[in-house]
């Protein structure tokens, strides 16, 4: 929610630190101080070593194996006399990674992490001329600034294809979080490497624990800021590419000083304008019915413009992981921000007298959960049956009230009950839908 994520979980930012603090800890080395291109190279295995050693043991994350082939090709870079390309070193980094796991360009961290580092190369150094503080605390913050700027750039279309939000003030929470994040590091090397001396130790452990209290005591307060979080924003993938197409002119007009290039991009830019325009006028027109396949259960959305109402068995809420994590995203998709969760117990009681039955917009459905009663009423159209938990059915008799319903088995049958029910219902050319095993059906759109 505040743009820290890569300063509180392990990431490349943490490589980099460390590989700061080995370089700078190597000059009161005298083996090292000697300008032999021996002495060099064992000063830069110790420092590809150690950095390899601490990204096997915090998991080889992407990002953080991403950092340490960097650092290594810089590392080792930096014995010729030859200059070193930092886009050169970012694609070959890449390249051992994608050798070894080829579907790792489609995790999100890999993609996040090269983005990231891809933006602060491209816009960092221009961004940085914008402007040139007069003090030493003023050209650290300005630099610590661009840095994020530039990394949020190269991210923030993948940001919102993935998790549909935006940290509003990533600036100040990186400004405030990244020095303090420096501090941890350095604390919990020292608390580990002089653990053997008690008297130290204690300081040490001291330092840790206030230090890392006082980080997450500013992300937290970052937070609570009103505003702090721009949600459920969507951008398709087409957009995110035109968005990185944008971008990428961006970044030519900087290295090229080529003014087509900015017609480039704002002819693009509204290309963009115009599709979320079109999106969001067909967002404002929609009425649709659809039921979304959750573990053990189901739900029903009646989405009318930009508002829907979410009907469940079971209690939903906005904060329910099964809204969370099998509803919301296309929801956000739809441009839905409002909701409102109605248990179809109460919402029964309102509409039609028999327990069984429910109608939602003009679509009238029926359920069976345990055993089919038959109806007390003659026979009703019903436009969908959903049968759930495993109930002693037998389709004829379903059909014999229900002639024109179409069948549809939630996901908290089994599978036996499914493969009898699939297999009468395409031996008897019965209209049916397994939750399971199709997903989401719209019922009106």
């Amino acid at each position: 929610n505040t743009g820290t994520m890569h300063i509180l979980s392990v990431s490349g930012l943490h490589v980099g630190i460390l590989f700061i603090i080995l370089d700078w800890l190597m000059r009161f080395v005298p083996y090292f101080k000697i300008n032999r291109p021996r002495n060099k190279l064992m000063k830069a295995l110790l420092i590809v070593f150690i950095i390899w050693f601490y990204a096997c043991i915090t998991g080889l994350s992407p990002s953080v194996s991403r950092s340490a082939v960097m650092f290594s090709f810089l590392i080792f870079g930096r014995l010729g006399t030859r200059y070193v390309n930092s886009f050169n070193i970012l694609a070959c980094s890449a390249i051992p990674l994608l050798v070894v796991n080829p579907f790792m360009v489609t995790q999100v961290g890999f993609q996040l992490s090269y983005l990231a580092i891809l933006g602060i190369l491209t816009f960092q150094p221009p961004l940085s001329k914008l402007f040139v503080p007069n003090t030493l605390v003023g050209k650290y913050l300005w630099s610590l600034g661009t840095v994020s700027v530039g990394a949020q750039l190269g991210t923030v279309p993948v940001t919102i294809l993935y998790f549909h939000q935006f940290p509003n003030y990533f600036l100040l929470s990186n400004i405030l979080a990244i020095p303090i994040s420096f501090v941890v590091l350095i604390a919990g090397i020292m608390f580990f490497a002089l653990s053997f001396i008690p008297q130290i130790n204690f300081i040490t452990g001291w330092l840790l624990e206030f230090s890392m209290k006082a980080l997450n005591y500013v992300v937290v307060l970052v937070d609570k800021i009103p505003g702090a979080l721009a949600d459920n924003l969507f951008i398709t993938i087409p957009e995110t590419i035109l968005f990185y197409i944008i971008l990428f002119f961006a970044g030519t007009f900087i290295f090229l000083k080529n003014k087509k290039y900015i017609l480039y991009m704002t002819a693009l830019t509204c290309l963009l304008f115009v599709s979320v325009g079109i999106r969001k006028y067909f967002h404002v027109q929609q009425e649709e019915v659809g039921i979304y396949s959750l573990p053990k259960s189901f739900a029903i959305a009646e989405i009318h413009g930009l508002q829907a109402k979410i009907y469940s068995p079971d209690s939903l809420n906005i904060e329910s992981p099964d809204f969370t994590y099998h509803i919301q995203n296309d929801l956000i998709s739809k441009g839905i921000k409002k909701y409102e969760f109605i248990r179809l117990e109460d919402m029964r009681s309102e509409t039609l007298s028999y327990q069984n039955y429910f109608l939602i917009d003009t679509i009238l459905f029926y359920t069976i959960d345990k055993k089919f009663e038959h109806p007390e009423t003659a026979v009703v159209q019903v436009d969908y049956i959903i049968v759930m938990n495993n109930p002693y059915l037998k389709i004829n008799e379903v059909k014999e009230y229900f002639p024109e319903s179409a069948l549809i088995f939630s996901s908290s049958n089994n599978y036996r009950s499914l493969n009898y029910w699939r297999n009468y219902c395409d031996e008897h050319a019965t209209k049916y839908h397994d939750m399971k095993r199709d997903g989401y059906l719209s019922v009106r759109n």
